[in-house]
């Protein structure tokens, strides 16, 4: 009978531990809203592909990162990404892409049956986080390729500065840096620099 008094106080402590616990709150990367028109010439340039985004382990991962002075890494368990961030990641760069080129120039790989990519973007994160001095850092390579060439490699520092800790104004910093890294690969298109591909 103790032993059953026990029990049934451990679990009633349990439920009650939580019933206290604040919830998860789940967040999403946003794309730029759309604010241009494009002409119909626009639709006529080669489509882009959006491909697999490579992300460093650590960044693989349902939290939010922040990244603190050393090198340490603190994980907002309570405040978690909706989707992995992987795919996040291409989908705003999608949309992104999509308004910065023109409707129906940008298709996430694979394409669908009946719709090709002239361009691959292959792109490599190598750092997307928040610091402690209230700021976000991505730091990105990338080149294009056509065909069996490549454009030469692109490498871009973004910081964003969020005014504060709070992680709503991390994910808008993160996503404004995910704009800006959108408008250089824009620019990038068309650099002209390209090279074979070896296969």
């Amino acid at each position: 009978m103790l032993h059953r008094t026990h029990l049934l106080l451990a679990t009633a402590l349990l439920t009650s531990a939580c019933a206290s616990s604040p919830p998860s709150q789940f967040y999403l990367l946003e794309a730029a809203p759309a604010t241009t028109t494009f002409s119909a010439a626009s639709t006529t340039a080669p489509r882009l592909g959006i491909g697999a985004i490579v992300l460093p382990d650590y960044l693989n991962r349902p939290q939010i990162v922040l990244r603190d002075h050393g090198g340490r890494l603190l994980l907002r368990e309570r405040e978690r990404w909706a989707e992995p961030l992987e795919d996040g990641v291409r989908r705003t760069l999608g949309e992104n892409l999509g308004q910065l080129l023109g409707a129906g120039q940008v298709v996430q790989l694979p394409a669908p049956p009946g719709i090709t990519a002239d361009r691959r973007l292959h792109l490599e994160i190598i750092r997307f986080d928040a610091g402690t001095a209230n700021e976000v850092w991505l730091h990105a390579r990338w080149n294009i390729q056509t065909g069996a060439t490549a454009s030469s490699l692109h490498e871009q520092r973004i910081r964003i500065d969020t005014g504060n800790t709070d992680t709503g104004a991390t994910i808008h910093a993160m996503n404004a840096a995910l704009y800006e890294l959108s408008r250089q690969i824009a620019a990038s298109l068309d650099s002209g620099h390209y090279h074979s591909v070896t296969k």
